[in-house]
Order: C-alpha cells, then sequence, then structure tokens
C-alpha cells in the first residue's frame, strides 16, 4: 500500500464520519417540516476537470474499458419513477441481462480469440432522504449508494469466468454559505490487458471530496481533494493524489469566470514517480439556452524523481452541449494532456482527444445514442538513450438503441469497436463487441 493512500484513506474516514453525522440530523429536520429554509445558498457543485481525466487511456492500456457499461440500459429513462420506499429512503433494484459476442476477448494484438460472453448483474440504487416514497428532490443533503455485482462467463472458455464487483457512495452536505460533496467509488474484477494481452485482476478504489464556499454574492471558492489506486495482480499498481483550488466570479446572466490551480503526483510501480503543478483559467457560457460549453486553458509543469528533465506544456479542454430539439442532444469534447507513461519508463505522453455524441429520443419509448472518440498520444523522449517510440493513435465507437417496454423494463442492442495503432503499425489492436442487454428496475 502506497503511503498517499493511506493518508488518503484515514482523512477521508474522519471527514465522512463527521459528514454523516451531520447529514442524518439535517435529514429528519426535512422529513418533519418538508420545508427546507429558502435563505440557503445553494450551489450546483460541478466536478472539476483534473490533469487530464482517468490515469489509464483507451490509447495505452485502458483495461478499464471493457465494452458497454451494464448501467447505461438501467438509467437511459430514468425519468420513470420506480422504485420504492424504505429506511426513511428511496430503494430501486436494479438486474441486467446481457449476451455479447466479442471478436478479441484477450485484447490481443496478434493473436486474437473471440467467444460469447453473458454477464448477469444485480444491484440496487439507494438515497436518502426521499420523501412519500417519490424520486427525491434535488438541492438539500442527500446521502445515496449503488451497488451492483456481476458474473461474467465466457462460453466458449477463452478466459476465465468472473465475478465484477462496484460501489458508488455519494453525500451532498448544504450549509447556510457553503455545499460539500463526498463520493467514494471501488471497483473489483477483470478487466482486458490492453498493453499484453489476456485478462488481468484489478481493484481501484477513489475517495474524493469537493465544497464550494460562497465569498460574496458573485464570488465563490471551490476546493477538492481527490485520490485514485489502481492495483493489478502481477502487474503495475498506479496512484494518484492531487488538490486543487479555484475562484469563479459570475461576470454576468450567462457568464462565469475562474482562476486557479492544481496540484498532484503520480505513483507507479513500474516507471518513474512524478510531480506536477497546474495553472488554469476557466469559463462557463451559456450562448443560448439551448447551447452551452465550458472551457479552461493553462500550463502544467511536471517534475520527476530520477534523471529525467522536467516537462512543461500547455494543456486545455473545451466542452460544448448542444440542445438541437426537446428529444435530441449533441456533445462535443476536446482535451489536451500532459503525462508521464506507466508503462513506458522514459516515455512522456501528450495526449490530444476529440469526442463527439449524439441522443435522439423518438417514438417515445425508443432512444439512439451515438458516440466516437478519437485521440493521438505523442511520446516524447524523457532521457538519454530512452527509446522514442513516435505516435500512438486510438478510437473508440458506441452505437445504442433502447426501447422501453413497460414500466422499468427496458432492452437495448448495442455495438463497440475499439482501436489502436502506433507509429509504422506498431502496437496495433481492434475490438469488436455486438449484443443486446435487458435490464429491469423495480
Amino acid at each position: 500500500m502506497f503511503f498517499g493512500q493511506k493518508i488518503a484513506v484515514s482523512l477521508f474516514l474522519i471527514f465522512m464520519t463527521l459528514f454523516v453525522n451531520g447529514v442524518l440530523v439535517e435529514a429528519q429536520e426535512v422529513e418533519v417540516s418538508e420545508v427546507l429554509d429558502d435563505t440557503v445558498d445553494r450551489f450546483e457543485l460541478e466536478p472539476n476537470d483534473d490533469e487530464g481525466g482517468d490515469i489509464e487511456r483507451v490509447g495505452e492500456a485502458s483495461a478499464d474499458y471493457d465494452g458497454p457499461s451494464e448501467y447505461s440500459a438501467a438509467t437511459s429513462l430514468s425519468t420513470r419513477q420506480v422504485g420504492s420506499p424504505i429506511w426513511g429512503g428511496h430503494l430501486l433494484w436494479v438486474t441486467v441481462t446481457e449476451l455479447r459476442y466479442d471478436d478479441n476477448v484477450l485484447y490481443g494484438a496478434g493473436r486474437r480469440a473471440s467467444d460469447v460472453v453473458s454477464i448477469l448483474t444485480g444491484g440496487f440504487d439507494w438515497t436518502f432522504p426521499s420523501r412519500s416514497g417519490s424520486l427525491p428532490s434535488v438541492g438539500g443533503n442527500q446521502l445515496s449508494g449503488s451497488y451492483r455485482a456481476g458474473y461474467e462467463i465466457f462460453l466458449d472458455g477463452v478466459a476465465e469466468n468472473n465475478v465484477r464487483n462496484s460501489l458508488s457512495l455519494t453525500g451532498t452536505r448544504v450549509f447556510r454559505r457553503a455545499e460539500v460533496d463526498i463520493s467514494y467509488d471501488l471497483f473489483t474484477g477483470t478487466t482486458p490487458d490492453v498493453q499484453e494481452g489476456g485478462r488481468i485482476a484489478r481493484v481501484t478504489h477513489s475517495p474524493n471530496v469537493a465544497a464550494r464556499i460562497a465569498l460574496g454574492r458573485k464570488l465563490d471558492a471551490t476546493l477538492g481533494f481527490r485520490y485514485q489506486n489502481t492495483e493489478v495482480e502481477d502487474n503495475i499498481d498506479t496512484e494518484r493524489l492531487l488538490g486543487e483550488g479555484f475562484i469563479d466570479y459570475q461576470a454576468g446572466a450567462k457568464t462565469r469566470l475562474g482562476l486557479g490551480t492544481v496540484v498532484g503526483s503520480d505513483q507507479t510501480s513500474v516507471g518513474f514517480n512524478s510531480l506536477f503543478e497546474q495553472f488554469r483559467l476557466r469559463s462557463e457560457y451559456e450562448v443560448t439556452e439551448r447551447i452551452q460549453w465550458d472551457l479552461y486553458g493553462g500550463a502544467e509543469f511536471r517534475q520527476f524523481d530520477a534523471d529525467v528533465e522536467s516537462e512543461f506544456g500547455p494543456i486545455f479542454g473545451l466542452n460544448l452541449s448542444y440542445e438541437l430539439s426537446r428529444s435530441s442532444t449533441l456533445d462535443f469534447s476536446a482535451e489536451r494532456a500532459l503525462r508521464p507513461s506507466n508503462f513506458l519508463p522514459g516515455q512522456i505522453r501528450k495526449d490530444l482527444t476529440i469526442s463527439l455524441g449524439m441522443q435522439q429520443r423518438f417514438f417515445l419509448d425508443y432512444f439512439l445514442y451515438v458516440s466516437g472518440t478519437i485521440g493521438r498520444a505523442s511520446f516524447a523522449q524523457s532521457t538519454q538513450g530512452a527509446l522514442g517510440l513516435g505516435s500512438q493513435m486510438y478510437s473508440v465507437v458506441s452505437l445504442q438503441l433502447t426501447k422501453s417496454f413497460i414500466n422499468g423494463l427496458d432492452g437495448q442492442i448495442f455495438y463497440n469497436r475499439t482501436g489502436r495503432e502506433g507509429s509504422a503499425g506498431r502496437n496495433a489492436l481492434e475490438n469488436n463487441q455486438t449484443g443486446i442487454r435487458l435490464s429491469y428496475r423495480f
């Protein structure tokens, strides 16, 4: 266990104890009066982009991606009120059955092995407090959690059957001039090893704390703490620890500007550990009622714990949302990030990623979602004699069609493709998945 992990877990448990006590007391008052003080200043806490997103990406070793999420069907028609009140909260049971064909189960670049995979998933979502069995209102103190347990069966025996577990806990505590959000995510199971091929056991957990504090009518501060630890059996363990602080100013009815910094560390059991500091400017702007965008830009300075030259480079991110109609939404995002390679000692990755997605609802009970991501990872030598690997292109394409049959019962067909190709055709990889999914929420 990394030293940073011990500190992060200890601080998180202490904070969670104080936080839960406050939420439970406040929740009892809410249920008795069913009226929240209108004078309380509430802020919709928005997640700040960290140093480029997830620790691992499709282009290098994104074993976190193993086809379509089993939760997408269960949440695509989430406006339907199902579930029941229990223990003062709202409980929603979820079951998902999936059958898919995977033409490259082991993610082998040169030794493809196909199989038919069946995934049986069960779990629940619970939110506290809830009023009269209805879906919880937004804006007050809440605790919520979800759990999924899935059994993955490889019908042709290409890989071993395995159990996958995921747990997510979130909480919101509203004060008079501040709002605090906490979350914890845990995943255990086997995922494809994109780098070496085959499948590997993986455990990932991540506690996060964020707070927004009102400094004035138009000025507020955002503070955040994030931690992520990934342990991989007989492979590479990674750890990220970062803190961030921003000052945001409401410049107009539709414009918000911010200035801040992000500092953190990346540690890995293979390769070089590093520290990084970022300076960021960010803005949010509502162009029209149907078009909104947020943008950040800045620079990162990264130092390594070995005889490696420090790196300095620009970073940016853009998210654009366009509501084409009441039944259609278009989302676009672009990002440039700088990070060390966990798998190639002596290499620095400079990632540029562009994503586009569209969701269309038609015939009342049908949802079509199409998304695509392309990226380019450029590797630069950070040590004398290090092997320069040039660049690597990667892409992900996803198509999903969902149909609602009866209250709580949804069906889905999907197709997903993952591709990767390095300079001169090196490290080429392709994976295609096609399948059906049936989910029931009650």
